[in-house]
């Protein structure tokens, strides 16, 4: 009993060591004006850009604009396409976001750009400081089970302790790959809206209204047909006379 109240004392004394630090949630939000947003730090910079672009051709720059995403090594990560519009996000690699942004800005009809960075240095270093802790504190719990002297419900209570432990820490690691992913790419959202006359929309609409109607008419059909027989059945029945030879 004394050897695990003394493991029990390093343990917590692992967590005061290394769990002392609370996180500071005030992560600076700042919005760049220039294309190098990208600045060469040790803090931990989570970045995110928003573009608009309208034109007669702007569905049509999707392609040339995914191809330059390939190139540089990122993905679509989402996206939802109209008759005259779509929003794409991808994810681009953070070491090339500033080479990405150059040639979004030389695009035809960019009307809209916001760039956003987020400071989450203190959010990120209290995870890792958790993490650290909890392994300390675990393999100061599994010490104590190579104890042979301890009894049953000792050894029960140990194991409860692990199963929390590893419970938080699947949640923590989590949490951590979930920032690395964030920082490792960065986060782009591009509008594209067709910017067409009121007369070419009017037209559009026309087409796409009478478009529907031919197919919902086309899909009644059968039962329009069936429901002309059955009316005609009942109100203008065949008549057969009979003949006499």
């Amino acid at each position: 009993m004394k050897k695990l109240i003394k493991g029990l004392f390093a343990v917590l004394f692992a967590f005061l060591l290394f769990g002392c630090d609370a996180p500071d949630h005030a992560g600076a939000n700042n919005e760049e004006t220039n294309n190098s947003v990208v600045i060469e730090t040790s803090r931990k910079i989570v970045y995110t850009v928003d573009y608009s672009i309208e034109g007669k051709d702007a569905l049509e720059l999707k392609n040339d604009v995914y191809d330059k995403v390939i190139s540089l090594n990122g993905y679509m990560a989402s996206g939802d396409e109209t008759f005259t519009s779509a929003t794409i996000v991808y994810k681009i690699p953070t070491v090339a976001l500033d080479e990405f942004l150059d040639y979004v800005d030389g695009l035809d009809g960019v009307g809209y750009k916001n760039v956003n960075s987020n400071d989450i240095t203190s959010q990120y270093s209290y995870v890792e400081a958790r993490i650290s802790t909890l392994e300390a504190s675990k393999n100061a719990y599994l010490a104590l089970l190579k104890d042979s002297s301890l009894s049953r419900s000792e050894i029960i209570e140990i194991n409860d302790k692990l199963e929390d432990i590893d419970t938080e820490l699947i949640t923590l690691y989590s949490q951590k790959a979930q920032y690395d992913n964030q920082l490792d790419y960065s986060k782009v959202t591009i509008r594209y809206n067709v910017k067409a006359s009121f007369m070419n929309g009017y037209f559009n609409y026309l087409g796409e209204f009478f478009k529907g109607l031919g197919i919902a008419i086309m899909y009644m059909l059968p039962v329009l047909l069936v429901a002309g027989l059955i009316f005609s059945a009942i109100f203008f029945p065949i008549k057969y006379k009979n003949r006499k030879k």
